[in-house]
C-alpha cells in the first residue's frame, strides 16, 4: 500500500511540474528582449528611410501583422498619437514592421491605424527578438528607453503623459 501511495504521489508531482511547464511555454506571452549590445545609450542600427537627425526624438513602435498582442495594444498606439498631436507634435511616431509593405498597408487600413510606417524591416538588426516594443530615440539615433512587450493601463497612461509632455530635446 505504501509503494502505491508513494507512486501516486510522485505521479502527481510530475503531472504538476508539466503542466506548469506548459502553461509557461504554450500560453504565457514571452517578452521580447533587447540583444546584449542595445541598451539605453547604444546607437540603433540604421533604418532605410528614417533619418535619426533633427530637432524631435523619435518614437519606434516595433509591430508585427500577426502578432496578438501588437492589435490589442493599438488602442494606446491610437490614445498615443492623439496626444502627441494636441501637445504640438513633440515626437516623431514611426511604426516598423518585419512584414513586406502590402500586408501593411492592409494592416493599417483595416486597423484604421494613421501613422508612418516602414516595413520589411528585420527586428533581429535592431536587436529586438519581438513586438510589440517601444524605442525612444534622440535625434542622434541613441536609445533613450525601451518598453517591451504589451502595456497595462497603468503603463500606458504614464507613458503617454511622460512622452508628450516632455521637451523634445531633453
Amino acid at each position: 500500500m505504501l509503494e502505491v501511495a508513494t507512486n501516486v504521489a510522485v505521479l502527481l508531482v510530475a503531472l504538476t511540474v508539466l503542466s506548469i511547464f506548459a502553461i509557461n511555454y504554450f500560453l504565457e506571452p514571452s517578452l521580447p528582449k533587447l540583444r546584449p549590445g542595445l541598451q539605453k545609450g547604444a546607437t540603433l542600427a540604421s533604418i532605410p528611410t528614417l533619418d535619426y537627425r533633427g530637432n524631435k526624438n523619435i518614437l519606434l513602435i516595433a509591430l508585427d501583422t500577426n502578432c496578438q498582442f501588437c492589435k490589442e495594444s493599438l488602442p494606446f498606439y491610437r490614445k498615443l498619437l492623439e496626444a502627441n498631436v494636441s501637445s504640438q507634435k513633440v515626437l516623431r511616431i514611426v511604426a516598423i514592421f518585419p512584414n513586406d509593405a502590402d500586408d501593411v498597408t492592409k494592416y493599417i487600413r483595416e486597423n484604421d491605424f494613421p501613422i508612418d510606417t516602414i516595413a520589411s524591416i528585420p527586428l533581429n538588426s535592431l536587436g529586438l527578438s519581438g513586438t510589440p516594443s517601444l524605442l525612444l530615440l534622440n535625434p542622434n539615433g541613441e536609445v533613450k528607453d525601451f518598453w517591451i512587450g504589451k502595456l497595462s493601463s497603468a503603463e500606458t497612461d504614464e507613458l503617454i503623459r511622460s512622452l508628450t509632455s516632455s521637451n523634445p530635446n531633453d
